[in-house]
């Protein structure tokens, strides 16, 4: 049976699944075995462990983002501004839920940004849900804001401590992440 590229990647997922949120936790070994295929097939097609987690992580966080808009369709009967609200505390609380896969998802971004990076495809998700609030944004407005909104949120969550230590907010605690992003939300959508 031939073992493909994809078929590595899900059941390297599946094994990242099982072991938690550290993808460290993931040994080309142990996908070897439960794949019964040898390390160097894996080593072949991903060259090494970090690029194979970070293939790993952008299918995972893509995945995300595909059920981000089912979740926004079902989400039709709200005001487009509780709409925002809702997807973005989702997203918050992705990072928070997920960390340890969410750093590595958001470190590879920055280290190798494109316009077809796990960002950027989750700044294009929130771009129509921008122009709902605001008819009359342009695209470029709806892109520039919703760019805003999900940089502000990245950062945030890389940068928790530090704004635990500067201002005492902890986005490690629900509630004060809910407040955190209302406030940013009334400031960025007016």
């Amino acid at each position: 049976m031939k073992i493909t590229k994809d078929a590595i990647i899900d059941e390297a997922i599946a094994v990242l699944e099982e072991k938690g949120d550290d993808p460290q936790k993931l040994t080309i070994r142990e996908l070897a075995s439960r794949l019964n295929i040898g390390v160097g097939l894996i080593n072949y097609h991903f060259g090494s462990k970090e690029v194979l987690i970070n293939r790993c992580v952008r299918k995972m966080i893509m995945g995300i983002v595909e059920e981000f808009h089912k979740v926004r369709q079902s989400l039709a009967f709200m005001k487009p501004k509780e709409k925002l609200n809702y997807l973005c505390l989702m997203t918050f609380d992705y990072l928070y839920t997920k960390p340890n896969v969410s750093k590595v998802a958001l470190v590879y971004d920055l280290g190798n940004t494109s316009d077809s990076d796990t960002t950027s495809a989750l700044i294009d998700a929130y771009i129509p849900i921008i122009k709902d609030c605001r008819p009359i944004y342009d695209d470029q407005r709806a892109y520039l804001t919703a760019s805003r909104v999900i940089y502000i949120l990245e950062q945030s969550f890389l940068r928790t401590e530090v704004i635990k230590a500067r201002s005492g907010v902890d986005l490690n605690n629900s509630e004060e992440r809910k407040e955190y992003l209302e406030s940013l939300l009334r400031d960025l959508i007016k």
